[in-house]
């Protein structure tokens, strides 16, 4: 790199502020997902509605920040990246400061989606402003920087709400929200960003996007809720409709394409999809695993909240460190290709000494975190290096779309699979629920069991019995979902870089 290079690529205090901003904004939105789950049981006291219900405040967000990215990001490549984040920034801000202060269940739900919305344009367009700022071994510090931002606010979410909502109430939880994310708006307000948007893009693609977004909103309902109210509900069949017709509408117009565009797609984009198939890896390890082991520490080992924490901290620590380690591999010339599939086997070894009791938790728990932190650093960054510059908004859109979608997914999947490994350990010991008389009782008890509650009338040792082989077989699900995916992302990624060595030759 020549020195004109690396006075391009310093941290002028304009790059400095949008580095901040975006590191604010991608600290703040995992935090806000995995923290506002702590404050559920206060909320549905406050709301007078039931935990299922209240669990709307998160999906609505993780939807509306799922379904919304790709149309911020198309927006975003033809109108500027800087004026797409602040507007996000404006939304979640204001709809933060809302929730605070609402007590009506709908109109709770209502802030979220809208904060949710906002959360897009910051996920679409974060990723694009760092990759437009800075290049070569920059480029590599500031998405490591922004893979320990990710993996941070997913682990330090939940300790922080907790311990502003004890001292404060629950409000102050979005309170802080509001304060946190107006900040990254300051900061990027300060900031210079290259505008290279295409202003003159046809309008029709905005409408278009529109009709992904609803598409993939009716979808995801569809995969949360259908396995709980079934497919005959009448409103998991109505958004099932709805997104079947809106994907079929996107085939069609995705056949009058021009076959040089479909050829691009299938050829050196291979790479890309391949990087975002890999965002849905940490979803069914690292998250799960974030969301559920504390509770199966309290059931089945008998741990205190407190003392759980502490051993999650093992989980969570690495994700601060290992992300950074990033760099060092790839200035060494590592291939982007081998540091992901060592991480994500770091990740699946950590899964399996868990399921095979092999190895102390501890150590289970800090290989995931480790392998983790690493792939967080890498995916956004390695995506974005298959896509042209003025079309890394609508990309980086894409990738967080299957990130937070994936999310969403794996959460109702884990509820999912989880109840049916309660309902087959059940079957198999009919006789250790015999004391709770009719099925009814039983299966309250075992709802309570989903819950992390102890029932009453049963010895807590069959209970525990019970969540521990619930738990490790849905995780042991969890595992062979996560091998698939990387297999397949690891194939797209191969696929692609010879799809560029033959293109270059």
């Amino acid at each position: 790199m020549d020195n004109s290079e690396l006075q391009d690529n310093r941290f002028s205090p304009d790059r400095t502020a949008a580095l901040i901003a975006v590191l604010i904004a991608f600290f703040g939105i995992p935090a806000t997902i995995s923290g506002v789950a702590t404050i559920i049981p206060n909320l549905s006291s406050v709301l007078a509605v039931s935990l299922s219900q209240v669990q709307w405040v998160i999906t609505s967000f993780l939807l509306c920040s799922a379904g919304m990215t790709v149309v911020f990001g198309a927006i975003a490549d033809s109108r500027g990246k800087r004026r797409v984040f602040l507007f996000g920034i404006m939304l979640l801000s204001s709809a933060s400061l809302a929730s605070a202060f609402l007590t009506d269940y709908a109109a709770l739900v209502i802030a979220r989606s809208i904060a949710g919305i906002g959360a897009a344009a910051l996920l679409a367009t974060g990723p694009a402003v760092l990759n437009a700022l800075f290049d070569g071994h920059r480029q590599m510090s500031v998405f490591a920087m922004f893979g320990t931002a990710i993996g941070s606010g997913l682990a330090l979410g939940p300790v922080l709400a907790a311990f502003v909502a004890t001292r404060f109430g629950w409000q102050s939880v979005f309170l802080v929200q509001a304060a946190f994310f107006a900040a990254a708006g300051v900061a990027m307000a300060k900031s210079a960003v290259p505008e290279t948007g295409n202003p003159t893009a046809p309008s029709m693609a905005i409408s278009h996007l529109l009709i992904r977004f609803a598409a993939t909103i009716s979808l995801f309902f569809v995969l949360i809720e259908g396995p709980s109210l079934g497919l005959g509900n009448p409103s998991v069949s109505g958004a099932l409709a709805i997104g079947l017709a809106s994907v079929l509408f996107l085939f069609i117009m995705h056949r009058r394409r021009r076959t040089a565009d479909r050829e691009e797609a299938r050829g050196i984009n291979l790479g890309y999809w391949g990087w975002c198939l890999s965002a849905i890896f940490p979803s069914l390890t690292f998250f799960v695993i974030l969301l559920y082991m504390p509770t199966y520490l309290i059931v089945v080992h008998g741990l205190g909240e407190v003392e759980a924490s502490y051993r999650m901290a093992a989980l969570t620590a690495p994700m601060v460190v290992f992300p950074l380690l990033t760099k060092p591999g790839l200035k060494l010339g590592l291939p982007p290709f081998l540091i992901l599939a060592l991480a994500c086997l770091t990740v699946l070894t950590g899964i399996g000494l868990f399921l095979g009791n092999a190895a102390p938790l501890l150590l289970s728990l800090a290989l995931i975190g480790a392998g983790s932190g690493i792939t967080f650093s890498l995916t956004d960054m390695q995506a974005l290096r298959h896509i042209e510059r003025h079309q890394t908004a609508k990309a980086a859109g894409i990738i967080n779309t299957v990130r937070l979608g994936s999310e969403a997914v794996a959460a109702a999947l884990y509820g999912s699979v989880f109840w049916l490994f309660l309902l087959k350990w059940s079957n198999d010991n009919p006789s250790a629920l015999t004391r709770l008389g009719d099925t009814t009782a039983k299966l309250k008890a075992l709802s309570a069991l989903a819950a992390g509650k102890l029932a009453e009338n049963v010895p807590a040792g069959i209970l525990r019995t019970a969540y521990d082989f619930a738990f490790h077989h849905t995780v042991f699900v969890m595992f062979c979902l996560a091998l698939t995916v990387i297999t397949g992302s690891l194939s797209l990624i191969r696929s692609g870089r010879e799809a560029v060595r033959i293109g270059a030759a």
